[in-house]
């Protein structure tokens, strides 16, 4: 009856299972809850080892309640960002509630960054944020894993407080203590209500310029990038340094390169200027870069590097990694080694 309140099941409630009936979601939430209350549980004849199988069945059955262990539903979700017609059909109109079990979040480049990140933001006494979409809307789940709180997030869709989500269903916010309308947000962004903003990192520049709207002839446009980076005292970027095949080892307190990516992100020149370095930098803004081996920050209209990786050669895993020449730090420092640690870095 208590799950009844929260998902209010309806006459012809559909399911589709691939978890044992002996697993606590496969059993009780969905087993007996079918049985409760008269519905339909299809089962996935792959058993959930093959998710292009499960994907395929959820588009058959179109599910209005779906449940899945943390593995298997990151697996379904990096499906849906790939591709725009899995994510119509898994988002269909009937789709009422989709529920995965926490669990720790992997220790890849993206929580690195986002460890890293989160740094930057206790510096802070209780600041209003903004997290902009790509790497830096996880900031909020691994906040919330590290146990930090004291600030409250927002995202430009309008919810304030609570936690972001990442993913598909970025825009949304979990607990959210408010939702306003767009265009206000915007005003509110616009009229300086903010003290930080994290934002995605496509390619950069010696300069510190900034591109994430267009690549080639592919024009994917600012959205709110401009309001927000023109209007906050402190911004944030985030990304990878290389892209395409990038792999990295960590969890022992050390960073290495396993496999470099073929793109350089940063560049001799940004194909799109999205955000003038210089300029902000005339303003006396602080603005950080932050990559999953090494630190930037814009210092009299350059780029200077000031953080490495514990366990990276700065020419070989740094340097030969950039596109064009920055200025290195006289007083360069090793990142934090919890960042690369696989706990908790306030346990």
């Amino acid at each position: 009856q208590a799950l009844a309140q929260c998902w209010q099941p309806q006459p012809g409630l559909r399911m589709l299972c691939y978890l044992p009936w002996h697993h606590s979601f496969g059993g009780l939430f969905e087993r007996f809850f079918a049985v409760a209350f008269g519905g339909c549980l299809a089962l996935d004849d792959g058993c959930g080892k093959d998710v292009d199988r499960l994907l395929a069945n959820f588009a058959e059955i179109r599910p209005h309640l779906f449940f899945s262990v943390p593995k298997i539903y990151q697996e379904i979700a990096a499906r849906v960002q790939a591709s725009a017609g899995v994510e119509r059909a898994f988002f269909h109109p009937e789709l009422r509630f989709v529920f995965t079990a926490a669990a720790p979040l992997p220790l890849d480049v993206r929580k690195i960054v986002q460890r890293r990140a989160l740094l930057e933001l206790m510096k802070l006494h209780r600041p209003i944020v903004n997290l902009g979409v790509g790497m830096p809307a996880g900031m909020g789940a691994v906040a919330h894993e590290e146990g930090v709180s004291g600030f409250t997030m927002t995202v430009e869709a309008g919810a304030v407080g609570g936690t972001p989500a990442d993913g598909p269903a970025f825009g949304a916010s979990a607990w959210p203590e408010a939702v306003i309308d767009h265009a206000a947000m915007f005003d509110f962004y616009d009229g300086g209500g903010l003290d930080i903003a994290f934002l995605g990192l496509a390619e950069f520049d010696p300069l510190g310029n900034v591109n994430v709207s267009r690549f080639g002839d592919k024009v994917s446009g600012v959205g709110g990038f401009i309001n927000i980076t023109q209007s906050t005292p402190r911004v944030v970027f985030m990304g990878t340094l290389t892209a395409d095949g990038l792999q990295v080892a960590t969890g022992d307190g050390r960073l290495t390169i396993v496999q470099e990516g073929r793109v350089k992100k940063l560049l001799p020149s940004v194909g799109h200027l999205s955000f003038n370095g210089p300029y902000v930098a005339s303003l006396g803004r602080d603005i950080v870069y932050l990559t999953e081996r090494a630190v930037f920050r814009l210092r009299d209209g350059h780029l200077v590097l000031t953080e490495i990786a514990p366990g990276l050669d700065l020419q070989r895993d740094v340097l030969d990694a950039l596109g064009a020449p920055v200025l290195v730090a006289h007083d360069l420092v090793t990142m934090d080694a919890r960042i690369f640690t696989d706990a908790p870095m306030h346990g």
